[in-house]
């Protein structure tokens, strides 16, 4: 966590859809268990920029002042350690220019 907060990292949740109850749903979520670091939201197609895939089931993004510097995206059962350990790659080295 520390390295989070030193690095000033955040996360963003979307959910590519667009409906009311998926809305509700997510908000009631983020209330319940007390997220606040973390933005959550609700698009048909994701912000534009990001390039995500409607087939994968995740795709994590890793971005630096609106630049996207990795992208991965994972169908169903494919994000795994490996995976995990790919994107933390990543992620370190967007930190350690930072530094």
């Amino acid at each position: 966590m520390f390295l989070a907060k030193a690095a000033r990292l955040r996360a963003v949740l979307v959910i590519l859809r667009e409906d009311a109850e998926t809305e509700r749903a997510l908000k009631e979520l983020g209330e319940r268990q007390g997220i606040e670091k973390v933005s959550l939201a609700v698009m048909p197609d994701g912000p534009k920029d990001y390039k995500l895939s409607k087939e994968a089931d995740v795709t994590v993004v890793v971005y630096d002042r609106y630049k996207v510097e990795a992208n991965h995206a994972f169908r169903k059962g494919e994000l795994n350690d490996r995976a995990v350990e790919t994107i933390l790659a990543d992620i370190s080295k967007v930190v350690a220019r930072k530094r």
